[in-house]
């Protein structure tokens, strides 16, 4: 007799929707991988993320840390992103934890009964401290540990590494079989105060897209951003806020080439023109004058 006639998945275990804990980019009760060369701040965004999402849902963070040092993190001012977590921001490092990696994770799969982690967010810090990435029985054994966390509620964001041509992630592709959504991250810009940070959706299995943050080095305030604005170069920028700063001058319109000699370039380079032409409808937007000059105004 077989165990498990009848006992299959009915009509009402799917009366439930995919809900995004951010829109376009998170999906709850989901695996989620953040991947990147070294030195492009998979931390910082995640110790941001954690913030954000402590501040502005419900979930509770948990920040599985074994690759940080200490010293770093208070160079980092984690200590102030942890007092503001208000007791829904637990962040587990080798310091207090008295364990190894491996020992944690198999304590909280060890009590991943279902529903036991629905509205918690875990983020694992980096896969490399708990698994041999290299090996696809220990990727295996690893990976079925956090599908025990997501079965059990669990939102996981797992911290990974790229290889060495920076063209995929380190290690097995068992790691991707069992990964819902991918994203390759990009440091685009960095300053004292700010980073921005693109993120490219890779085959990912839920309805999510690429996307943009910008970070807030000193209180880890999160921001997500427009993608297509993250990624225009210093250069470009400039050149918009430029022309910006002219048409904002001229609310009844002005042609091209007054526009581009007033913002301090020639008018006939087709640099110029070629990026009046590509942020058009984004950014200004013209109509036709007389001998169907272009006369453009600011969005």
């Amino acid at each position: 007799m077989n165990p498990f006639k009848g006992k299959g998945l009915r009509p009402e275990h799917f009366n439930q929707k995919v809900n995004y804990i951010i829109d376009g980019f998170l999906v709850e009760q989901a695996i989620t991988m953040l991947y990147a060369p070294p030195k492009q701040g998979k931390s910082r965004l995640a110790l941001g993320l954690s913030s954000y999402l402590f501040d502005n849902t419900e979930h509770h963070v948990m920040y599985l840390d074994f690759d940080n040092p200490l010293s770093a993190l208070v160079e980092r001012g984690v200590d102030r992103v942890i007092e503001r977590g208000n007791g829904r921001f637990d962040y587990i490092h080798p310091e207090v934890a008295g364990m190894e990696s491996h020992e944690v994770l198999n304590k909280l799969v060890s009590c991943a009964e279902p529903g036991a982690y629905r509205k918690y967010i875990f983020f694992f810090d980096s896969v490399t401290d708990f698994t041999n990435e290299n090996d696809d029985g220990a990727s295996k054994k690893f990976m079925h540990k956090v599908k025990a966390l997501r079965n059990a509620g669990a939102t996981v964001i797992l911290l990974h590494h790229s290889n060495k041509s920076e063209k995929g992630y380190k290690g097995s592709s068992v790691l991707r079989s069992a990964i819902d959504n991918m994203y390759l991250v990009n440091l685009v810009s960095s300053t004292k105060e700010h980073d921005v940070f693109a993120l490219e959706a890779e085959a990912p299995r839920f309805d999510v897209r690429r996307t943009a943050f910008e970070l807030n080095n000193n209180s880890y305030a999160l921001m997500q951003i427009e993608y297509e604005t993250a990624i225009i170069t210093p250069e470009e920028k400039s050149f918009i806020d430029n022309v910006r700063g002219v048409l904002e001058k001229n609310n009844e319109g002005i042609g091209q080439n007054k526009l581009l000699t007033e913002a301090g370039y020639k008018a006939a380079d087709k640099h110029s023109i070629a990026l009046m032409q590509k942020y058009t409808k984004r950014f200004w937007d013209f109509e036709k004058g007389a001998k169907n000059a272009k006369i453009y105004h600011i969005l």
